[in-house]
């Protein structure tokens, strides 16, 4: 019977390796780098600027179309239309048409209340670092246009297909 031979196991614990894990290593005492603190806190504001984004998407209205109506108008409208439905005099027929008018005023009447958010400037910080986030936590193309990211947003930050 013949002895197998086997290799010796790779010395780890060389002298060039022990220069290389005293040259990357963090220090002892719990607390973490310099270079991996400003990574933590990029990684962190990638991560909110992405979600930012995807969240003024995510509530992104329609414009409405037609006359855009002052605030003090609609709550005049709904006012208004609510004392009509009050009454009671109003057809059926009519009265589903008040209630709906009273619906989509409220939405614009929210609308001007929270304030426009600025899509483009939003936009324009999620192409500089939607990138290197996507890469990062591996997120294909098809999943950001599923969450709503138009297509030429993902073109000019580099994200293709």
């Amino acid at each position: 019977m013949g002895m197998i031979a086997r290799e010796a196991p790779p010395q780890l614990h060389t002298k060039d390796h022990a220069a290389m894990v005293e040259e990357n290593s963090e220090p002892r005492n719990g607390s973490m780098s310099e270079a991996h603190r400003v990574a933590l806190n990029e990684g962190k504001r990638r991560g909110q600027v992405v979600q930012t984004y995807l969240d003024a998407l995510r509530e992104r209205k329609p414009v409405p179309t037609g006359r855009s109506l002052k605030p003090d108008e609609l709550r005049k409208r709904i006012e208004e239309t609510q004392s009509e439905l009050a009454e009671g005099e109003l057809t059926t027929l009519n009265e589903l048409k008040a209630r709906a008018n009273v619906v989509k005023w409220r939405e614009q009447l929210a609308v001007h209340e929270q304030g426009q958010v600025d899509l483009p400037s939003l936009e324009a910080a999620f192409v500089e670092v939607a990138k290197e986030y996507g890469d990062a936590h591996k997120i294909p193309y098809a999943a950001w246009r599923d969450q709503g990211v138009p297509a030429a947003a993902l073109r000019k930050a580099g994200i293709r297909p």
